[in-house]
């Protein structure tokens, strides 16, 4: 995993002999009652720093459990290595002093890669001294002694997992009720901005015998059905698409708007161009002004034609124009 601590600089070289001041600096502050070694390598594959932990306030630091297995097995470590080697607050401490010296280094290696990319490598540990005493202390100890601390030791762990867990399950429902709200405002907001849907589409009358007067539908789709049946019939009546058929239509919008207008329906028509196909055919053949005007069937071109004043329509019903805009803004569903 690759990481660059908080306190290395990338735009300035600082020599490894300065950053181990550093370092020892550092751990003055945060454990002056505590001594420590730092000691730096030069080489040719880069530079080190190793912190040696001399002196520590901490009474125990292997795990009795451990040690104890380990000598009953003849110092064979594997039938114990499933235990922790030290105690939780010495595994602390090992963890605090290796971040101190990473928060002057960088890692941007790939092991998959063999690729080795750092400011310096470095090692923390407890002295060879301190560790032979601390074993030595522990061997020392009654059965029942080590036991107690070994399974006090185990019971912080516990408590630091189920803490853990905790906080993993709260931070999961903060996630989770966030994750629902914004959800919940994206639904708000496309309804908001959603067009304003089609309620029903009238037929007030047609010269056509398909249709009743009064004929209602639910939506553009279902009215074009019919449009495209009158279509059909007005292309078998009139091969040369010279005459139409006057339809008046309303569209009523969910909003109690409705917009009137007459479609003069001609035999072009059939090839399944329908209300919905293109706005032209709401604001301009079913308004019975621009009669035979044929208008590409694009929803924009058709709008902008009209936005342009480039329809004789205009002209005649000027307010089409605030129509089109609410059309070319996606307020009504065509």
């Amino acid at each position: 995993m690759t990481f660059t601590g908080e306190k290395y600089n990338s735009e300035k070289y600082t020599d490894i002999k300065d950053i181990a001041k550093f370092v020892r600096g550092d751990l003055k502050k945060d454990f002056p009652k505590m001594k420590f070694s730092v000691r730096i390598e030069r080489y040719s594959g880069g530079r080190s720093l190793n912190v040696t932990i001399k002196e520590t306030t901490i009474p125990i630091l292997h795990n009795p459990n451990r040690v104890k297995k380990t000598i009953e097995d003849g110092y064979n470590y594997y039938p114990a290595s499933n235990e922790p080697a030290y105690l939780l607050p010495a595994e602390q401490l090992l963890k605090r002093v290796k971040d101190i010296t990473d928060a002057y280094n960088y890692d941007e290696s790939d092991m998959m890669t063999d690729y080795f990319s750092v400011n310096f490598y470095s090692h923390v540990g407890f002295a060879w001294e301190l560790e032979k005493a601390d074993k030595a202390k522990i061997e020392a100890m009654e059965a029942e002694e080590a036991e107690r601390i070994y399974w006090d030791d185990q019971n912080v762990r516990d408590a630091i997992l189920d803490a853990n867990h905790e906080r993993y399950l709260e931070e999961q429902k903060i996630a989770l009720e966030k994750a629902e709200a914004e959800t919940a405002r994206e639904v708000e907001e496309a309804k908001a901005n959603a067009p304003i849907a089609v309620k029903k589409v009238v037929f007030e009358w047609s010269e056509s015998n398909l249709v009743t007067d009064g004929q209602e539908f639910d939506s553009l789709d279902a009215a074009n059905g019919l449009l495209f049946q009158i279509a059909c019939e007005r292309t078998r009546e009139d091969p040369n698409h010279g005459h139409y058929t006057k339809t008046k239509i309303t569209i009523h919008w969910v909003n109690e708007e409705s917009y009137t207008g007459r479609w003069d329906v001609n035999a072009l028509d059939h090839g399944g161009v329908g209300l919905n196909g293109a706005d032209c055919h709401i604001g301009m053949h079913i308004t019975g002004y621009a009669k035979n005007v044929q208008l590409c069937h694009s929803r924009q071109s058709a709008s902008e034609r009209v936005l342009k004043d480039e329809s004789p329509l205009t002209a005649r019903m000027p307010e089409t124009k605030a129509f089109f805009q609410a059309i070319v803004d996606g307020k009504y569903e065509v």
